[in-house]
């Protein structure tokens, strides 16, 4: 009651959430389908770069193995029996992360490109835009290439998404490098307070506000 919305024409079009922003790299259901559902009652697209699908799937696989094992031990113990009812490889948890996305109203897959895939590579090699060197070991080719392939998704207009990352480094070199010099990034704490973030009425307001409820009530 005391505040007035910003207005609309500041929002973008789309948000695309980067694979580290929640559970340390894991894919989280009722966390992304919360907030597409919130995202989509306020007109805003959620993008997911099939880079972006392709590492969820990856680091959940490592916890399907984990599982397969835990399994395995139980059922040597008598606890369990048949066969374990979890994702077996990466193949597996791709599919059924496929499968969930396509039931989640509001979510857009964007697939990725050869071209954006040849300059996340050069980027890599050459250590330009993201490339980074981690222990030795050249990275910096996945965060360019699906950067690459969201800009082209909306436009190759930076004003229309909203990139929520907890690598703020990664998506800003890639942005650099193609010339966009003031890219929208926050983390996912800053998120929804950055896309309906609201400023102070103005006093008169306020008490008009207040002599009105202190009357009715």
């Amino acid at each position: 009651l005391n505040a007035l919305p910003k207005q609309e024409a500041s929002r973008p079009d789309a948000v695309v959430f980067d694979t580290n922003v929640w559970s340390s790299g894991r894919f989280n259901a009722d966390t992304l389908k919360s907030r597409a559902t919130r995202l989509g009652k306020a007109g805003i697209k959620v993008l997911i770069p099939e880079v972006i699908l392709w590492e969820w799937a990856s680091h959940s696989a490592q916890d399907a193995k984990n599982g397969i094992d835990s399994w395995r031990r139980l059922a040597k113990a008598g606890l369990v029996s048949g066969s374990y009812p979890g994702p077996h490889n990466h193949v597996d948890v791709l599919e059924r992360l496929g499968e969930f996305l396509a039931k989640i109203p509001n979510i857009q897959i964007v697939p990725g490109s050869g071209d954006a895939a040849i300059a996340g590579l050069r980027d890599q090699v050459l250590q330009t835009g993201p490339g980074s060197t981690k222990q030795g070991v050249k990275t910096g080719a996945a965060d360019s290439t699906w950067v690459r392939d969201v800009l082209k998704a909306v436009g190759d207009d930076p004003a229309k998404v909203n990139f929520v990352s907890g690598d703020v480094k990664g998506v800003r070199g890639t942005c650099q490098e193609l010339g966009v010099t003031n890219p929208r990034i926050v983390t996912e704490h800053e998120l929804f307070t950055a896309l309906f973030a609201f400023d102070p009425a103005p006093a008169s307001v306020t008490r008009l506000v207040t002599d009105h409820l202190l009357t009715t009530f």
